[in-house]
């Protein structure tokens, strides 16, 4: 978006705002645990007085859940989940898809639509969706997917910053998490977290 100030006798005063209207489940994925994914399909079976029976699909699209651990060992990290917590708890997260992440083979810098990534195999980048680019837990940008091919991911956003070769680059969707969660705290620096998602269709 562009939002143009007026001031008499001053010019220039034009801004230029980027973002993503998304809030991401940031934390890393702890891989002891691994990342469990669901499908559900939704079907009518219409059964007939002859026993034979017509299945009806009533969703084009299956809708997916996500669940995996995170731990933080640190008081800034555990000080973000808590936070995350609070304030978007009940709202709808980007929800990293783990396992389908891949690395940059080229650097990214601002201002570029594409991204060169192996997408080959990883059937959550896709047209229409969202991926981010993820160094730490503090450290990401969020990203809509206009187009994939095998080596590359075309984007509907500009990239905002500058990310070297071997960045991760993680698909997302959109989820939200359970009413009631339970966070452990073995240590006052330190969270365990068991999490999971009921995601949305692209």
């Amino acid at each position: 978006a562009t939002a143009t100030w007026t001031f008499t006798g001053e010019t220039g005063a034009d801004m230029t705002v980027t973002g993503t209207r998304l809030t991401l489940f940031s934390p890393e994925i702890d891989w002891s645990e691994g990342f469990n994914e669901s499908i559900e399909f939704k079907t009518s079976i219409l059964t007939g007085t002859s026993g034979a029976e017509q299945r009806v699909q009533l969703r084009t699209k299956p809708r997916y859940g996500a669940a995996f651990r995170v731990v933080t060992l640190d008081a800034r990290d555990s000080a973000a989940l808590d936070a995350l917590l609070f304030g978007w708890q009940g709202r709808v997260f980007g929800v990293p898809w783990w396992m389908d992440a891949s690395l940059l083979l080229a650097q990214a810098n601002p201002g570029d639509t594409t991204l060169q990534v192996d997408t080959t195999g990883r059937a959550s980048f896709e047209a229409g969706g969202l991926l981010m680019i993820w160094k730490d837990q503090h450290t990401w940008e969020a990203l809509g997917v206009q187009s994939v091919s095998s080596g590359s991911v075309n984007l509907s956003s500009q990239v905002v910053g500058t990310w070297a070769a071997g960045t991760m680059v993680v698909p997302l969707k959109r989820g939200r998490m359970a009413d009631v969660v339970d966070v452990d705290g073995p240590t006052n620096w330190a969270s365990v977290f068991q999490v999971s998602f009921d995601c949305e269709a692209v």
